[in-house]
C-alpha cells in the first residue's frame, strides 16, 4: 500500500526516512523554512513545502502519514520548535481529515536520572531541566490527538550512523575534558534503525510511547576508552565539576518494541 507522507523537520533523521520511503514508492512531501534548501531537497522528495507560520494547514491536509522530526537550533528554541508545532498540529486535526497517523520523534532524556536503573515507557518522568520537561509536554499534547489518528512517540537515544559517527566526535574532542564523571551509561542508537523503526511503526499502525535504543549500555568513560584505544589515542580526562551532556544516567529499556516483533540490526558496541 502506498501512502502520502509529510516530513516536518527534515535534517538527519527526516532525510534518511525520506529516501527509505521514497525508495518503498511512497508519495513524499518535505518541509523547509529556507528557500536555498528546496533544490537539495527535491533530490530525495516529490514535493517540498516552504513553510511559514501560516501556512501549515495546505501541508498538513494532503498527508496520510505525518513524520515529526524537527530539531532545536539552540536551548531557546525548544518551545517554540517541539510544544508550539505540537499545538499547531493538533489544533489543526479536524481540518485534515485524510491524515491517519503522526509519528514523532523525541528524546530519552524526559526520563532525568534513575541512578543507572533501568527505564521503561511506565517509568514517571523526572526531566532533569527545562528543554527535557518541554519535550515531555510535547509527547502530552501529541497524545490529544483524536482517537481517529494513530499516535506514535519513539524516545530516542543519542543518534550515531554516517556522518555522525561517536567515534569520529570522541577523536575530534580528546584532547579536551569531558563534563561529567563518565559513569553514565550509555544509550544509543543507529540511524538505520530509527528509519527501520519508523517504517515498523506506519506497517503496523502503532499507537503510543516506545523507548528506541539498543541494547549497547556500558559507562561512557569504558566506551570511550575503547574507541580511543582502537584509535591509538590517549585516555580523555573527565571534568566532574560540569554538568554530563547527556542527561541522567539510565538504562532505557526497548522491550516494549521488541515484543512487537522489531529487532535491532545495529545491536553491538557503537562506533
Amino acid at each position: 500500500m502506498h501512502v502520502r507522507i509529510g516530513i516536518l523537520g527534515c535534517g538527519y533523521v527526516g532525510q534518511a526516512a525520506a529516501v527509505f520511503w521514497k525508495n518503498q514508492s511512497h508519495f513524499l512531501t518535505v518541509t523547509t523554512r529556507q528557500i536555498e534548501k528546496i533544490n537539495f531537497l527535491q533530490t530525495f522528495a516529490h514535493q517540498v513545502h516552504q513553510l511559514t507560520d501560516d501556512n501549515i494547514l495546505p501541508f498538513l491536509a494532503n498527508q496520510d502519514i505525518l513524520l515529526v522530526s524537527v530539531a532545536a537550533a539552540s536551548s531557546r528554541d525548544y518551545q517554540n520548535t517541539y510544544l508550539e508545532t505540537a499545538q499547531r498540529i493538533i489544533e489543526l486535526l479536524p481540518q485534515t481529515p485524510s491524515l491517519k497517523q503522526i509519528i514523532y520523534t523525541g528524546s530519552t532524556s524526559v526520563y532525568g536520572d534513575f541512578q543507572g536503573n533501568w527505564v521503561d515507557e511506565n517509568t514517571l518522568l523526572n526531566p532533569l531541566n527545562e528543554q527535557s520537561y518541554c519535550l515531555s509536554q510535547t509527547e502530552q499534547f501529541f497524545l490529544k490527538a483524536p482517537s481517529s489518528v494513530n499516535v506514535t512517540i519513539f524516545r530516542l537515544g543519542e543518534i550515531y550512523g554516517p556522518g555522525r559517527w561517536i567515534t569520529d566526535r570522541v577523536i575530534r574532542m580528546h584532547q579536551h575534558s569531558f563534563p561529567g564523571t563518565g559513569n553514565q551509561l550509555t544509550n544509543v542508537i543507529h540511524l538505520t534503525d530509527i528509519v527501520r523503526a519508523l517504517d515498523f511503526a506506519l506497517q503496523n499502525k502503532l499507537h503510543g510511547i516506545f523507548n528506541l535504543c539498543n541494547d549497547f549500555h556500558i559507562p561512557r568513560k569504558l566506551f570511550y576508552e575503547q574507541l580511543l584505544q582502537s584509535a591509538h589515542l590517549p585516555s580523555i580526562q573527565w571534568d566532574a565539576n560540569k554538568p554530563s551532556l547527556h542527561g541522567g544516567n539510565k538504562k532505557v529499556s526497548s522491550l516494549k518494541l521488541k515484543k512487537l516483533g522489531f529487532s535491532f540490526l545495529e545491536n553491538g558496541p557503537a562506533r
